[in-house]
Order: C-alpha cells, then structure tokens, then sequence
C-alpha cells in the first residue's frame, strides 16, 4: 500500500540503536516505493539498493511458502518487475544487483559501498539447510511441475518486453533438465520438497 505512512523519525531512532555506530542494512523491499519519505528524514546518511529475482526461481519460492497460485504469483511478478524498472529510472543513482550476480560474488555489494568484506559464519535462510550465501535457484526449479513451468511461461510471454529488459528468458519444460543436470542435489531437494507439500496439501483437503 503506497498511501501507507510511517513515522521514519521515530524508525530513524531505533534503526540507530540496532546499527550501534556501524552499517545498518535494512532488507525491506517495500522501502524502495517510499524513497523521498525516508530521504526527507535520513538525507544523504542512506542509500539504497535495487534487485530482482528470476521469475521461476520466484514464483516457486513464493508457490511453496505462501501456497499462492502460481499462474497469480507469475503475474506479480510482471507487475513487480515493472515497478523495479520505474525505480531504476527515477532513481538511476541507486545500485542495481540481479539475485543471480549476487550469491555468484557476494562482495559486489562491498564493492559498491566501499565497505569492507568480513569473515563471518552465516545460517542462511531460515530451514533452508543451507549455510552461507548459496543459490537456491535449482531447488526452486526442482519444485516446480513441467506443466507449472509451462503456465508460467506463458503468462511471462504476455509482457516479454519486460522479462527481456533483466536479461531473463521464457523457457519450457527443459528447464527441469537443465536444472537438475546443473546441481543435482539441489534439484533432488526440490522434487522431495514438492512431496512434502503435496502430501500437507492433501492431508489438509482431507481434514476440511
């Protein structure tokens, strides 16, 4: 909701205690629709950073997490993707990283901001069972059907201008090879995850 208001001296305030001097990096894309609200309060101390995702590697994720209907979250991100290109024009001096050039060099984003890179023991997302920075991507495709990713596709084609504007491409079932012969046991936690899902998903209609 872009009519929603916060009160950004009062976030100011607490953002400074968590940061205790230092960087402090607030991962909430919501922010980037709110960038003159937070400037008129935090002036030249913030700077933000734009990113997008792969449109399957999206879709599925947001599929397995919120049980949103994919051919739904397809068009989402069409839409989401279209606003991320209005951002990147009006505010051209906000860095720019795909999802894809960050887990493959993380320290792009030190790069960007001049920080300095820190050795440092990461859990990864929350019961991923990853550690570190590491793709997900071909665990996301793995949990995606061959007639999902065909549904998709052709809701993508509908706006192919602007999966072409991220250098992302339409693709078909093949993509399941592709990923699977890319990291295959990443793919494999996929499929075993879409079991898992389908299985609470049947027991859940059973239940109702």
């Amino acid at each position: 909701d872009q009519d929603q208001k916060f009160d950004w001296a009062f976030i100011r305030k607490e953002w400074e205690v968590l940061a205790a001097g230092d960087m402090f990096v607030e991962a909430s894309p919501p922010n980037l629709i709110r960038v003159d609200d937070i400037k008129a309060v935090f002036g030249q101390d913030s700077s933000g950073l734009i990113s997008i995702c792969n449109p399957y590697q999206h879709i599925s994720s947001a599929y397995r997490r919120y049980h949103k209907d994919p051919n739904l979250v397809a068009r989402n991100w069409l839409r989401k993707a279209r606003q991320i290109m209005k951002l990147r024009q009006e505010y051209p001096f906000f860095p720019f990283v795909r999802y894809e050039d960050f887990v493959e060099r993380p320290s792009v984003v030190n790069d960007i901001f001049g920080v300095r890179i820190k050795d440092s023991d990461l859990p990864g997302k929350k019961r991923s069972g990853i550690s570190g920075i590491k793709s997900a991507y071909c665990r996301s495709i793995g949990f995606l059907t061959s007639e999902e990713v065909i549904s998709i596709s052709n809701i993508l084609a509908t706006d192919r201008d602007v999966v072409d504007h991220f250098d992302y491409s339409l693709s078909g079932s093949e993509i399941l090879d592709i990923a699977r012969e890319r990291d295959p046991e990443e793919f494999l936690t996929g499929q075993n995850n879409r079991r898992e899902f389908d299985r609470r998903l049947s027991a859940k209609v059973r239940v109702k």
